[in-house]
């Protein structure tokens, strides 16, 4: 016996009684002094199967009560629902980053199945990070939120932005015009499948913190591109907009020719900014966000 699959024990002595009821109990035992069952389960059984003169094996049983979802690391499962990384450069921290999963137990993630113990819903991910300075200093680092649907029955759509979380720029790049967001993409998929070709976004914004020098701190859009894909750019001292019903793919190119300009550098030594993206689902009003943070 274990602690989650306890032996069964008999409670003697046994008496014969004249009212004879049955009545099925899970994991009880029979207090005859207060003649009541205690230590039994409460709830819904989907189903029950019983052994005769057979106990079922740990592993079985230490598959109905672990747990179906967790974070992946190179394949491997680290169960537990936090993980802690260090790198000694940005670049190897992106490398680390993207080889980290959110998994579902195969067994339990096709589309009509899904396991007792993983509840349909959004699973919130947070992604917080501490610089260490050459002054040994640590500075804390803007959180990173993201949203995974986990669903029932068929898939969801789903709207995917990935690109480059730090973009490093020199002095003279910001005069000149620097790109925002260089290898921008944004996706729909449905599953594993991808199908930005049959949604089109309604708009896509970039918010800057803090707001903008507009004096100082300017924008270039590709005009021509613009007038071909019938978007529409407006900008303030927020950051811009892009609005029109076109696919993902249209909008993540006109996002790779905006330039950032920034005619005194020297005064600005980093910028944050987030990038949201929408669309319509089948054209009807339910929409869905999608964020990335940069800085």
């Amino acid at each position: 016996s274990t602690q989650r699959n306890p032996e069964i024990l008999d409670d003697w002595p046994l008496h014969q009684v004249k009212d004879k009821k049955t009545r099925l109990v899970v994991g009880a035992c029979w207090h005859g002094r207060q003649k009541q069952m205690v230590q039994h389960f409460n709830g819904h059984l989907a189903s029950m199967r019983i052994w005769i003169n057979r106990v079922q094996s740990f592993e079985a049983v230490n598959c109905v009560h672990g747990k179906h979802e967790g974070l992946l690391i190179n394949g491997k499962n680290i169960q537990s629902s936090s993980l802690h990384l260090q790198a000694q450069s940005p670049t190897e921290m992106e490398h680390l980053l993207r080889s980290v999963q959110f998994n579902i137990d195969q067994l339990f993630s096709g589309n009509t199945r899904i396991s007792p113990s993983t509840n349909s819903g959004k699973r919130k991910i947070e992604i917080s990070g501490t610089l260490k300075c050459p002054n040994n200093l640590n500075k804390l680092l803007i959180p990173i939120y993201s949203i995974i649907d986990v669903s029932k029955g068929q898939f969801h759509p789903q709207l995917i932005i990935t690109g480059k979380h730090i973009v490093f720029a020199d002095r003279q790049s910001m005069r000149n015009g620097a790109a925002l967001l260089p290898d921008v993409k944004i996706t729909v998929t449905e599953g594993n499948a991808d199908k930005s070709s049959f949604h089109k976004l309604s708009w896509c914004r970039v918010h800057m913190r803090p707001a903008r020098d507009m004096d100082l701190e300017l924008f270039s859009s590709p005009t021509l591109l613009l007038e071909k894909l019938e978007l529409q750019f407006v900008h303030d001292k927020q950051g811009f907009v892009l609005r029109g019903a076109e696919h993902p793919s249209a909008y993540a190119e006109v996002l790779e020719h905006i330039r950032y300009f920034n005619l005194r550098p020297e005064s600005f030594p980093h910028r944050s900014y987030t990038l949201q993206a929408n669309f319509f689902i089948n054209f009807n009003k339910k929409f869905l966000y999608s964020n990335m943070y940069l800085e």
